[in-house]
């Protein structure tokens, strides 16, 4: 469910409208929060299907009503409690690996361990090749692959990307810093996959459909270490922590740290990182509280930001503030 209870994230001053302006239609509320009638469509849309809001149907354009936000708060809460108890779950099961993984002659159901640099590339190539709907992917250093290795991983995923296999992967925020790496990843987008960033991922993971996974334990060159994932609870997991982590990750900004900011620009996010509101914004820096919804939307779609503290975040981590 989007945070509809930030009020400074868009799909939170959709839902803030609506609470305050019963049975409102779209060009109403895109009048009123500043988006474009698109923008609010889709985000209703994902409200409506979350169960934040219900669509009312007139006679002439259809009208948008809200939940009681009481309802809504108690259904985030328990959809935050379950997402806990799922990482608490997989942070178990990965910390009884780590303990096995560390133990002469481990046995663990369903896994294989893979000490050798070029078998591990060899799976990592294999899992992606067998992968016929979805790879789910955390990249981070240190680097197995380089040079020739690369290129040909690089072939693998455009040709299964053209396929029609979703790529979802995560990156090391250190890529912003790194021009080669974050230009194939920049290509990579373009050929379809879904990118996120996260400061700091804990492990090196691919998930091949959800049913066999490899994850690196040990990345130096002179002593790798993988393990093989087949179905298992230890799989499961692994696709629990995956998707927790994705959803607390922020989608990689195209655009990269080397666009500059104005004055304006930069006084405008320094507020945003402080907290400030866009009326407090707008009085601040004397312009209109449209001009500056402008500015903050555009900024934060620079960073790849779906809320201001994201947006905060990812500026300082880019030197912007």
């Amino acid at each position: 469910m989007a945070d509809i209870l930030n009020a400074t994230g868009e799909p939170g001053r959709v839902y803030r409208e609506l609470v305050c302006s019963p049975h409102s239609t779209i060009a109403a509320l895109a009048h009123r929060t500043g988006l474009s009638s698109a923008t609010v469509a889709a985000i209703l849309e994902d409200l409506a299907a979350s169960g934040a809001v219900v669509r009312l149907h007139g006679e002439a354009d259809d009208l948008w009503e809200a939940q009681r936000p009481e309802n809504v708060v108690a259904e985030q809460i328990r959809s935050r409690e379950h997402e806990l108890a799922d990482l608490r779950s997989a942070g178990d099961e990965l910390g009884r690996l780590f303990r096995l993984a560390r133990q002469d002659g481990m046995n663990y159901p369903g896994l294989d361990v893979l000490r050798d640099r070029s078998l591990i590339l060899q799976y990592y190539r294999k899992l992606q090749e067998n992968a016929v709907r979805e790879i789910k992917a955390i990249d981070r250093p240190p680097y197995l692959s380089e040079g020739e290795d690369e290129a040909s991983q690089a072939d693998v995923q455009r040709i299964q990307m053209a396929a029609g296999v979703r790529y979802q992967t995560i990156y090391h925020d250190s890529v912003y810093a790194d021009p080669l790496r974050f230009a194939a990843i920049l290509t990579a987008i373009s050929g379809g996959e879904k990118a996120r960033v996260l400061l700091d991922p804990p492990v090196k993971l691919l998930i091949s459909d959800d049913d066999r996974a490899l994850v690196a334990l040990e990345s130096s060159a002179a002593a790798p270490i993988a393990l093989l994932v087949n179905p298992s609870g230890l799989l499961d997991a692994l696709v629990k922590v995956f998707d927790a982590l994705w959803r607390a990750a922020v989608p990689l900004s195209p655009r990269g740290s080397a666009v500059p900011l104005d004055d304006h620009d930069r006084a405008v996010l320094t507020l945003m990182a402080a907290g400030a509101t866009d009326e407090v914004i707008a009085r601040r820096l004397a312009i209109s509280r449209r001009s500056v919804v402008r500015r903050t939307g555009q900024l934060m779609e620079r960073l790849g930001a779906t809320t201001r503290f994201q947006a905060g975040v990812q500026a300082a981590r880019r030197g912007w503030l």
